[in-house]
């Protein structure tokens, strides 16, 4: 298993827009940790000299986190195409807040979005940490993003 820091500006070197992500319990203060199948790596994290995709699950590692939304919403279709509707016909996206928003300074925000569980929805976490971020993932499972962009119907998660 690999492990890196991606902790700061690395955190933007990421893509998890195509991931599934699966997210364990939250204590304030303590440890947050994100389940993703399917991370993007840019080149520019020094991994490989192309980008990269993760075909495996990774564990995506906060410290000292002490608050976390959750933005998403339901898909209404196996497609994800479409999104749950209210009585009135919109969207309904809900929102979940974990831990105290008043506790967020000397902070840093990292925003992470994706597929949410197994294609339940679409969610977008915005994690306010006071720790390190690293992410833990298995080298043999990485391919060249590329072929992950020819062919993702073999590389998602099924």
């Amino acid at each position: 298993m690999k492990i890196i820091n991606i902790t700061g500006e690395k955190f933007d070197l990421l893509d998890c827009s195509e991931s599934n992500i699966f997210f364990e319990k939250f204590s304030e203060g303590e440890m947050f940790k994100l389940k993703i199948w399917g991370v993007t790596l840019m080149h520019e994290l020094g991994i490989s000299e192309k980008d990269s995709y993760i075909v495996a699950t990774s564990d995506m590692v906060f410290e000292d986190v002490v608050y976390i939304v959750m933005n998403y919403g339901i898909y209404a279709d196996d497609q994800g195409t479409r999104f749950v509707n209210n009585m009135d016909g919109h969207d309904t996206h809900m929102k979940l807040e974990l831990g105290k928003k008043h506790n967020v300074f000397n902070c840093k925000e990292y925003n992470i979005g994706g597929i949410l569980g197994r294609n339940i929805g679409y969610a977008e976490f915005k994690v306010y940490c006071r720790g390190n971020v690293e992410l833990i993932f298995n080298e043999k499972a990485l391919i060249d993003a590329k072929d992950f962009c020819l062919n993702t119907e073999k590389y998602r998660l099924s």
